[in-house]
């Protein structure tokens, strides 16, 4: 078999290895065709390595970014990086070259000696902290031509270094003109394990050159955003962190999946981009906490992108139903602004963010939908004109055509 490949030309081996490289006929028969021939191997890195994930290599974290290490070459092929960061692991012993090698390569980036040392002190745990560290060195020594990161992060409580990815967040805020650096990011999905991490230290992603898409999944997020109080000058002052070093972000695009998090976080994602087009939300929130996510101090913010808004979306992750009836969400406010939103083609809101909800502390009065005559004509008066349908649908108001929206959540 592998006689007669070697006979093959070199056109007719890269259509073959493209063939196997897509989809469900991807790496495994392409590993397995490559053990055959090193010219094989040599055509086939530019799919080996196109798409690289750390989920079946957490025991084994160092394996990846000594290969960039030994064959730096070797990510200019890398276009893909999916890594998994976990709270426990205790990965095998790493042999003291190959440690070296890893520190050489963190020294190797030029950071302040404390990011360095700390880097370097996190790679000799036998714990969370040296998957944290070489996932992160995977992520820097691939960046060069990286298109897409997806980033899975689990709670960092208890290991050395409780901001995630620091050495790539001094890279984008200290040095964003570093020649060959995140330069080609486009879309970045991050997604945390459960309610016990925010978005607060993460404001390197939108420092992204041209990073267009953001998708954060089941975050948390109280500070970011939240009044500190008046200034000497009278100011109202914000907890914005490093978000505050952002501003003109290209991204244009912001989903937010399961998230419990308010209007305060929103809009300081909204106030650090230049243009936003699309925006969707789901709000994870108890009724209770409602009160944290106003509608009408989304105004300022959304009405600033008000001339490319086009998409917008936001509905409760679940119980939506009950989650409307309550007093709690009633706290919300209505969204009145929405008419000068003039560029939007598709949105989907709460119904009760758009209907007058009475002033009235009677539940009843909000349980009984028989007596609510809020219908399509009515929320049309509360949306921008347009020749697009509007309807009612689960308790949820579709201006546009938005069933494309639920099909790629």
């Amino acid at each position: 078999m592998s006689t007669y490949l070697n006979d093959l030309p070199s056109e007719l081996l890269l259509l073959i290895l493209e063939y196997i490289s897509i989809g469900h006929r991807s790496v495994p028969a392409l590993s397995s065709l490559c053990l055959t021939s090193r010219r094989l191997r040599s055509l086939a890195e530019p799919y080996l390595y196109a798409s690289f994930s750390n989920k079946k290599q957490i025991d084994r974290p160092h394996l990846f970014p000594l290969s960039l290490i030994n064959r730096p070459s070797l990510a200019d092929h890398v276009r893909e990086i999916d890594l998994h960061v976990p709270y426990r692991g205790y990965p095998d012993p790493v042999p003291e070259d190959v440690l070296r090698l890893l520190q050489g390569a963190i020294e190797g980036l030029n950071l302040p000696s404390s990011v360095t040392r700390d880097s370097k002190q996190s790679l000799e745990f036998l714990a969370a902290s040296r998957i944290a560290t070489c996932a992160e060195l995977s992520l820097i020594l691939a960046s060069r031509n990286l298109e897409r990161l997806s980033l899975y992060l689990k709670s960092f409580d208890g290991i050395v270094r409780h901001e995630p990815f620091f050495m790539t967040s001094h890279i984008l805020f200290e040095t964003p003109n570093w020649v060959g650096r995140f330069e080609q990011v486009r879309s970045v999905s991050i997604t945390f394990s459960s309610f016990n991490r925010g978005i607060y230290d993460l404001a390197f992603v939108f420092k992204m050159p041209s990073l267009r898409c953001v998708e954060f999944t089941g975050c948390e997020e109280r500070s970011l955003g939240q009044a500190l109080g008046w200034n000497i000058y009278g100011e109202l002052e914000a907890n914005l962190g490093q978000w505050q070093h952002v501003y003109d972000s290209g991204v244009d695009s912001i989903t937010l999946r399961a998230c419990d998090i308010g209007h305060c976080a929103i809009n300081v994602l909204l106030n650090c981009c230049k243009v936003i087009r699309s925006l969707y939300i789901e709000v994870d929130l108890l009724n209770s906490e409602w009160g944290l996510f106003r509608f009408s101090r989304l105004q300022d913010a959304l009405c600033r992108h008000a001339d490319s808004l086009e998409q917008l979306v936001i509905v409760q992750e679940k119980k939506n139903k009950e989650r409307q009836r309550s007093l709690g969400f009633r706290d919300s406010g209505p969204l009145t602004f929405l008419p000068q939103l003039c560029k939007l083609r598709t949105a989907v809101v709460p119904l009760r963010a758009l209907a007058a909800v009475p002033d009235t502390p009677d539940t009843n009065a909000l349980l009984d939908e028989n007596d609510w005559s809020f219908d399509e004509a009515d929320a049309r008066e509360h949306l921008p004109p347009s020749p697009e349908s509007i309807s009612i649908r689960d308790y949820n108001v579709h201006y546009g055509i938005t069933s494309h929206l639920f099909e790629l959540a």
